[in-house]
């Protein structure tokens, strides 16, 4: 009977630090992905509307790096916004990206210099900037031509001065 006494508590504490741990473990990678998934609003001025986006920023190397990889599907009026801070000439890739995507190109100031439409998943071909500039927007492909955004519109958001 102690035995089976002494089995049943080793049996408890080790249950009950597994659930610890996984609570732990849970909690923590669930403030991992908040702070990856940081969102925030942008707006996109065309010459006859501002249409509305709420993007995730990836304003990281490791968030540039994975960028929209592996998602299935992106919500008609999101985007990441893709922040490098200082006027750089800009490579894109679609590697692993399973959704066709819009990228617009951003100078400092919010102007948009450049799109990409309708880009091709999976695909490996570099995508370039052709000029300095701080920022990318991805968006579903199609989207740009649907709501008639056109080199030197311009993206208001709190990255841009």
């Amino acid at each position: 009977m102690y035995l089976i006494k002494t089995i049943s508590k080793k049996s408890l504490i080790v249950f009950v630090t597994l659930c610890l741990v996984f609570v732990i473990t849970f909690s923590v990678k669930t403030s991992i992905v908040d702070k990856i998934k940081k969102t925030s609003t942008l707006i996109i001025s065309t010459k006859k509307f501002n249409h509305q986006f709420i993007v995730e920023l990836a304003d990281t190397k490791i968030k540039r790096s994975r960028g929209l990889q592996g998602r299935e599907s992106l919500d008609m009026n999101k985007g990441m916004l893709f922040n490098f801070f200082k006027p750089t000439y800009i490579t894109m890739w679609m590697k692993q990206t399973k959704i066709s995507l819009d990228m617009i190109f951003i100078k400092k100031n919010g102007e948009v210099t450049k799109i990409v439409t309708n880009t091709i998943p999976y695909s490996e071909n570099i995508i370039h900037s052709d000029k300095k500039v701080n920022a990318v927007l991805e968006i579903n492909g199609g989207r740009a031509e649907e709501l008639k955004i056109k080199k030197g519109d311009y993206i208001r958001h709190n990255i841009f001065n």
